[in-house]
């Protein structure tokens, strides 16, 4: 295999999406559960962390 990836890979805080949209951490998970909730199941951690990475992005 050896061959190396031309992706690249980067990590955030979670703590980081509240910080720039200067939100605490109570309103950005209540945010979270809405956004959840429309969404529907299965709405597990690794999709909330998915949907905070995104937002970054955005």
């Amino acid at each position: 295999m050896g061959d190396k990836s031309s992706l690249a890979a980067l990590g955030f805080r979670p703590s980081a999406l509240g910080m720039a949209l200067g939100l605490d951490a109570a309103d950005l998970d209540t945010r979270l559960r809405a956004l959840g909730a429309t969404l529907g199941p299965p709405w597990n951690e690794d999709y909330r962390l998915a949907a905070q990475a995104a937002w970054l992005c955005l």
